[in-house]
């Protein structure tokens, strides 16, 4: 029997990474390359958190483009909270109308918290799979890493349909 040292549980983990990235469909290997990163614990104004949709946005797509698929595919929100921090409120960040976004944002008392990004899979093996013809992946980046924002982020990645009313049109 061999024991199980450090070094061979690292080289199986290795393994298993590998098949399980072998296995995913290019939409999903896109979102996992977007879903690490070390977590942030900062206060955005509006104008930062416009900022920083538009480069992940431009991240996001450029690696959409460069794996074969179409970058309008995607879409990445600008997720913020009411000051009493009881409701989520999500905006799409759409390229070319950062003014328009700047100007409802800055209008309204919130309190910037992070981004959610989607990808429409279109990978028929995976539509047909789960008997569907639309299926999007979604992930989250905080800007403040709490339980409360955590929560209101998975939260709203599980309750809400993302379609036409965030461009992502079939």
């Amino acid at each position: 029997m061999m024991m199980q040292t450090p070094e061979r549980t690292a080289a199986n983990r290795a393994k298993a990474l590998q098949r399980t990235i072998k296995n995913m469909t290019t939409a999903a290997r896109v979102a996992k390359n977007f879903a690490g990163g070390r977590p942030t614990n900062e206060l955005r104004t509006v104008q930062e958190s416009i900022w920083m949709a538009k480069a992940f946005d431009r991240q996001l797509r450029d690696s959409m483009k460069a794996n074969g698929l179409e970058p309008d595919d995607s879409r990445v929100l600008i997720c913020y909270l009411t000051p009493d921090l009881s409701m989520l409120f999500t905006e799409p960040f759409f390229e070319g109308k950062e003014s328009e976004i700047q100007a409802k944002l800055a209008s309204q008392c919130c309190i910037m918290v992070g981004l959610i990004y989607v990808i429409r899979e279109r990978d028929p093996k995976m539509l047909k799979e789960r008997g569907t013809d639309d299926l999007t992946l979604m992930g989250a980046k905080p800007f403040l890493n709490t339980k409360l924002v955590n929560a209101a982020l998975d939260e709203r990645i599980r309750t809400v349909e993302f379609g036409p009313t965030y461009g992502l049109d079939s």
